[in-house]
């Protein structure tokens, strides 16, 4: 047997592998999707915290849908920033003149409280919060008319502490941005989507969590956080470890891909698999990142010229995890897998951009895949 043939039988295996995956994927997701959704009683007054760093593509409509609500309990929107001429604040003032009749705060404080800008941001902001029950959600994440209503009926059992959402990919600026939202509804989504029906997953994602006042009490607040790498994951995990469920009720809000080259889509696409590889009690500290932690919108990749101080290079890794003896050969053999992996993804994303054509119209909102439940 020559090695041509070698060769051929190895990627008829990983083909009918990749197949073999997509299609429990599949399953997973139709399993997910045919989950009931319960009614609450009672709709809780409630206050969403969004943390804000500069004007972005879709970043009025993204937040505008969180205004247009059908909630019958009062909602309070608070916006923060950490300086007086970010570009942000110019958008939240347009919201407030086309909905005067909105609850709507903007905190603008340059205080830090930890390694992490996003949730020194979160707790600068906590001072204007005026409802007991919050929700957090990225300034990237775009909702339907009835998301409040959905999340409020996931809340409202007692054994729930926290809701959180999955989410698909739209794209917000153009060619790159639609690959990079594929990346999201197509390699993302459906790894969520089997981790969670083997059961080898407990996420707790950005794009929503909601958390009862007492039990956000009972973790030590956002405060908790203020040195945590993936704050999200972690408010997740101190959740369920004061014996509540973090429920993800079955359905998806939207994420706005917003690259514009290259080399933020590469960026973007290995942002998430750092930080979900830094484990145990790995903490965030300014000296530990090449990088501009004065940002306080940790959660992002590197947009308009900024680094993320969310997603440290990869030796922060190996300083914690990894004997130092072992670091070098490691490094190039991860470097290694790196790259092909991004090469098989990038192609494999553009040629499903080219066979099934850019999305248009009302479908640009975003990605079709087999969970968007919300367009």
């Amino acid at each position: 047997m020559n090695l041509v043939t070698i060769l051929g039988w190895i990627f008829t295996g990983l083909g009918f592998a990749g197949a073999g995956y997509a299609v429990l994927a599949a399953v997973f997701v139709r399993r997910f999707a045919a989950q009931g959704e319960g009614r609450a009683e009672t709709c809780p007054p409630l206050s969403i915290l969004k943390p804000l760093h500069g004007d972005e593509p879709a970043l009025a409509a993204n937040l505008e849908s969180f205004l247009v609500q059908d909630y019958p309990a009062p909602v309070q929107i608070v916006f923060g920033v950490q300086t007086p001429d970010d570009s942000a604040i110019g958008v939240v003032e347009g919201l407030r003149a086309r909905h005067p009749g909105a609850d709507i705060a903007l905190v603008i404080d340059p205080a830090r409280h930890g390694a992490n800008p996003k949730v020194a941001n979160l707790i600068n902001m906590s001072a204007a919060v005026r409802h007991d029950t919050i929700i957090l959600a990225d300034s990237d994440i775009a909702v339907e008319p009835d998301y409040l209503r959905r999340i409020a009926a996931a809340l409202a059992p007692e054994r729930v502490g926290a809701v959180t959402c999955i989410y698909t990919g739209w794209a917000a600026a153009g060619a790159v941005s639609t690959v990079s939202a594929m990346g999201v509804s197509y390699q993302f989504l459906p790894n969520v989507m089997v981790g969670l029906g083997l059961g080898m997953a407990k996420p707790c994602f950005g794009s929503t969590i909601a958390i009862k006042g007492p039990v956000l009490r009972a973790i030590g607040g956002l405060s908790a956080f203020a040195d945590q790498l993936a704050d999200d994951n972690e408010i997740g995990q101190a959740v369920r470890g004061k014996g509540y469920d973090v429920a993800i009720p079955p359905f998806a809000v939207r994420h706005a891909a917003v690259e514009t080259t290259w080399g933020d889509a590469d960026d973007s696409d290995g942002g998430s698999g750092r930080s979900c590889r830094v484990h145990g009690d790995a903490r965030l500290s300014p000296g530990d990142f090449g990088v501009n932690s004065d940002r306080p919108d940790a959660g992002r990749h590197r947009r308009r010229g900024h680094h993320d101080p969310c997603a440290p290079r990869a030796e922060m890794v190996y300083r914690y995890r990894i004997p130092r003896a072992g670091r070098s050969h490691l490094a190039h053999a991860a470097a290694g897998c790196a790259i092909v992996r991004r090469v098989f993804n990038v192609t494999f994303r553009i040629g499903r951009c080219l066979a099934e054509g850019a999305p248009s119209g009302p479908w640009r909102r975003c990605v079709v895949g087999p969970l968007t439940a919300n367009r």
